[in-house]
């Protein structure tokens, strides 16, 4: 099996030196209280490093992909669905992980 820990630096140094930082806003819902009758949700961050691009008109399909959705190429802490970048939220993502020893970089789908 290849080893792609080298390949995993290259792509953490391409996107940092052709993006910027990407701070991720992730929600965490906290347990029901019943005394107030709602939860208490707290907020974490995740610390990375991104590309942000548009989607090419032969990917925007109206459904899957919006014309107002953009693509983020993003290395650093693991993202989740729903995590927020200021107004935009990810609604889904791709891992590049090719031997399963940690992701190389992950494509993201952001939409307002």
């Amino acid at each position: 099996m290849a080893n792609y820990s080298k390949l995993r630096e290259t792509a953490a140094k391409l996107i940092k030196a052709n993006g910027k930082a990407i701070t991720l806003t992730r929600t965490v819902q906290g347990a029901y209280n019943p005394a107030t009758g709602g939860t208490t949700d707290t907020a974490t961050t995740v610390i990375g490093n991104g590309v942000l691009l548009r989607y090419s008109n032969r990917d925007i399909d109206g459904t899957n992909v919006l014309s107002s959705d953009r693509k983020m190429i993003y290395a650093g802490q693991v993202p989740e669905v729903n995590d927020r970048y200021n107004l935009e939220r990810i609604v889904s993502i791709e891992t590049l992980d090719p031997d399963e020893s940690g992701a190389l970089m992950f494509t993201c789908q952001l939409r307002k």
